[in-house]
């Protein structure tokens, strides 16, 4: 008889909060007479290139953030990832890298700046991901400290995204970037030990991405 493990049962639980996260999202876009396009669910024309430079600049992100902090802070081994799961990982990655663009980015940050313009949506979607995606187990524990800079970290991470969403004015590459580091991080045998200037190469990582992001796409209008 086959057992799930635990790091399985965690897999499904996402996968099922991220379909009814989709599921809600789609209940939302049909209530309110619009389009998946009008949210950036739509494969634009050169959508090769948004893909390309997607997954460019999800390489370089992980380059930074792990084998560069590996080389000047030390790196350590990484939990095996088991080959039977790795399917059912692909496939939640892939989920909750498009439910979270089309919410955040497409829904939430599209919808704000309509209302209230670019800046203020930005800022907005952004610490909302973040929040949403905060480690609450952390609170009230000797752990707070690294909950609030994956919260950090989180929110940088919004931030380019909605970045790379209003560039591009479409979800191809936001979803794609966002998948890609989510598996390379999970993936990977080897991560940058995490210490107190963990944050600082998230921070050169995405400051780094912005001005590629600015050089390579041009802004869609």
């Amino acid at each position: 008889m086959y057992f799930f493990t635990a790091s399985e049962v965690n897999d499904v639980a996402n996968l099922i909060v991220n379909i009814i996260y989709v599921s809600a999202f789609t209940v939302l876009v049909k209530k309110e007479g619009l389009g998946l396009q009008e949210y950036g669910l739509y494969w634009p024309k050169n959508y090769e290139k948004h893909i390309f430079t997607a997954v460019l600049l999800a390489f370089v992100y992980f380059l930074v953030t792990v084998f560069l902090a590996g080389i000047l802070i030390g790196f350590q081994a990484s939990p095996p990832t088991p080959s039977s799961s790795v399917p059912l990982e692909i496939t939640v990655t892939l989920l909750v890298a498009f439910a979270g663009e089309s919410i955040f980015r497409g829904y939430i940050q599209g919808s704000l700046a309509e209302a209230y313009g670019f800046p203020l949506a930005l800022s907005l979607s952004s610490l909302m991901f973040s929040l949403h995606r905060f480690p609450l187990p952390l609170i009230g524990s000797f752990h707070l400290i690294s909950g609030i800079d994956t919260a950090i970290s989180l929110f940088l991470m919004a931030t380019f995204l909605g970045f790379f969403f209003e560039r591009t004015m479409n979800l191809v590459g936001p979803v794609t970037f966002h998948a890609v580091v989510l598996l390379l991080l999970q993936l990977t045998p080897l991560a940058a030990i995490k210490t107190e200037y963990a944050l600082f190469f998230d921070v050169i990582a995405y400051i780094f991405l912005v001005i590629l992001l600015k050089v390579v796409v041009v802004k869609e209008t």
